[in-house]
């Protein structure tokens, strides 16, 4: 199978990336944090942030214990893959959704879960954060009940 040398220097720049975030970075994303949101009923915890409205644009998905926006990256679909954005996801999300079926999730307005919080419990979601004041808000998450 042959690649194309965008893919190669892409994936190559995706791993220098990642390995400066574990090197350095407060807390490393969970490898699994690619983009791609896996769907409802989760038998993990899985949290699907979306930087628009009604669950559209650029996404990330957070997997239990992942906790903190400040080093993670929006990923965009080019129509075959997700591929990570430039922005980062603290302060970007519009709408969200909890997507396992046993895990209850809050996100916090600040890093470290401090601030005002939304909950939202196995299996929820809000396509409009900005309906609870929350629009643009969050940087941190928590996972209370996922072991």
């Amino acid at each position: 199978m042959k690649k194309s040398i965008g893919k190669v220097i892409a994936g190559a720049a995706g791993t220098l990336i990642l390995l400066q975030t574990m090197l350095t970075g407060p807390a490393a994303a969970h490898p699994g944090a690619d983009g791609w949101c896996i769907g409802y009923g989760q038998p993990t915890g899985e949290m699907c942030l979306f930087r628009l409205t009604n669950y559209v644009d650029m996404q990330a998905d957070y997997y239990y214990p992942d906790s903190d926006f400040t080093d993670d990256h929006l990923w965009f679909w080019d129509g075959d893959e997700y591929i990570m954005g430039a922005e980062t996801v603290d302060n970007r999300a519009s709408s969200a959704r909890n997507m396992s079926s046993i895990c209850t999730v809050r996100l916090h307005q600040l890093v470290g879960q401090g601030g005002n919080i939304i909950e939202f419990p196995p299996m929820a979601a809000s396509a409009d954060l900005g309906a609870y004041d929350f629009d643009n808000r969050a940087s941190s998450i928590s996972w209370p009940d996922c072991i």
